[in-house]
């Protein structure tokens, strides 16, 4: 699994709260070299299909991949969350991590355990 950061947002609240990533989403592995991109918004849940030339526009744009091996053991995503990126991607990958609950801290919490 992986889990995107991106530095852009249209809501003003994220770009008061969160300096360096304002949204977040999960990539699952599909076919080949193919992943689903879980996108949780204000809009809803959007599910797209994305490959490496995708990706690849995706990092020239700003985003930013951790992968690695989740979800992690004794971990165990809280029973009450809120649904939003963060707290969809900690659910997906079995992260108890309370206090965590900006695209920000997300990813300090996964690069300083990877």
């Amino acid at each position: 699994m992986i889990v995107a950061f991106c530095p852009h947002s249209r809501k003003p609240a994220t770009r008061l709260l969160c300096r360096r990533f304002r949204h977040c989403c999960v990539l699952f592995p599909s076919d080949g070299k193919k992943y689903t991109l879980v996108q949780i918004g204000a809009d809803g849940v959007r599910l797209c299909i994305i490959g490496p030339r995708e990706i690849r526009i995706m990092k020239k744009s700003g985003w930013k991949f951790v992968g690695g091996r989740f979800p992690r053991p004794g971990g165990g995503a809280p029973p009450l969350q809120l649904l939003t990126c963060v707290g969809f991607a900690k659910r997906a990958l079995g992260i108890r991590a309370p206090f965590v609950w900006t695209p920000d801290g997300l990813y300090k919490q996964l690069t300083s355990n990877n």
